[in-house]
This record gives structure tokens, C-alpha cells and sequence, in this order.
């Protein structure tokens, strides 16, 4: 490498080597699928720190959260519900996930139109899986 030491160690000079590593780190997380992010960084005279977070998600092979299965159990929900397509009040959306800390409206939707995500209540989610199941059955039937 042609890039010399940093003879004095100040804000500056840290923020250069925070950046460079998160350069170099980008090339490992993106080879393995995590996400990276820098989180935060700290400066005195005495020394410094920064520091980066690399998280992933395990799916499924049908591209579902691997938890999705379990938490829908707890919630009352069919287990293959992810993906499922249903009218709610405000058009078509689709079941994307589940967020447990969210007690009154755990469901996260998004929009097949493409307009925004909405959260819904598990029992408002029951009731139009069971219409849609409905729906389907009268429509092979007819």
C-alpha cells in the first residue's frame, strides 16, 4: 500500500480510518449477506473507538423469515400465512411480517399497489384469511 501512518491520531484522521474500514468490511458483509452499519464512534485526546454492527435474518427456502412459522402460532395465525394476499379496508395488501413488540397491531401488511405498509390486528388478519379461504372455495365451486 502507497498510504503512509497517520503520524497524529485526531478527529479527522479516526473518521478516515472509520470509513476505510467500513469500506473494507462492506466487501466481507456483502459476500455474505449481512448488513452493515456503523454505528457509532467516539474521540478524546486520551484515544478513540468506533464501532459496526453486522446483522442477517434467516429465511426460509420459500424466502419466509425462518421465526415467521412460531410467532404466527402465538398470534393465532395459520403458520403459512406469510405472503397470503387479502382485502382489508384500504384495498389488496400482503402479509410481509409479524413484529411482537407492536401488542394491539402485530401484522405488517404492505400495499399491492405499492402505496405503504399498514399493521394490522391478528384477529382482523384472521377474519380475511378466512373470507379470502372462503371467497377461493365458492369461486371453484361455481
Amino acid at each position: 500500500m502507497s498510504e503512509s501512518k497517520i503520524e497524529k491520531f485526531d478527529r479527522a484522521a479516526c473518521g478516515t480510518v472509520g470509513d476505510e474500514a467500513m469500506q473494507a468490511l462492506a466487501e466481507v458483509a456483502e459476500k455474505y449477506g449481512l448488513t452493515l452499519v456503523r454505528e457509532r464512534g467516539s474521540f478524546d485526546h486520551g484515544g478513540g473507538s468506533f464501532t459496526f454492527k453486522a446483522s442477517f435474518k434467516v429465511m426460509t427456502e420459500s424466502g419466509q423469515p425462518a421465526e415467521f412459522a412460531r410467532q404466527a402460532r402465538m398470534l393465532g395465525l395459520p403458520e403459512d400465512c406469510w405472503g397470503a394476499e387479502l382485502e382489508m379496508g384500504r384495498g389488496m395488501c400482503k402479509i410481509t411480517g409479524l413484529n411482537l413488540r407492536a401488542r394491539k397491531y402485530p401484522v405488517l401488511t404492505e400495499m399491492m399497489n405499492g402505496d405503504r405498509g399498514y399493521s394490522y390486528q391478528a384477529g382482523s388478519i384472521k377474519r380475511a384469511l378466512e373470507f379470502e379461504a372462503l371467497r377461493a372455495e365458492k369461486a371453484q365451486s361455481a
